[in-house]
């Protein structure tokens, strides 16, 4: 997936096209001269857990991509640095 700007892509096609409405190849290839505006990284969850007196203390999940953690619930991407996250062991989402 790459992310563009959809206010850019508007006024390229206003430019482009007066009172004619495009093939799906000429639409395909506006988008496609549309400038990536992010790249986003993709990471997974990645499950740490502690023990003290081999008894399970705590389960925490960090970010492969930059370390942070959480506890509890399982964004979809990580607050720190922002990147798109699976669970540890899931396949890449492909788009």
């Amino acid at each position: 997936m790459r992310l563009i700007d959809a206010d850019a892509l508007k006024i390229d096609y206003g430019f482009t096209w007066d009172d004619i409405t495009p093939t799906h190849e000429e639409m395909y290839s506006l988008i496609d001269r549309q400038q990536t505006i992010e790249e986003r990284k993709t990471g997974r969850w990645v499950m740490i857990r502690t023990y003290e007196n081999n008894q399970l203390t705590k389960t925490e999940w960090r970010c492969s991509e930059c370390g942070a953690g959480m506890y509890r619930f399982h964004q979809k991407f990580c607050h720190e640095c922002g990147a798109w996250m699976t669970m540890e062991g899931e396949d890449d989402a492909t788009d």
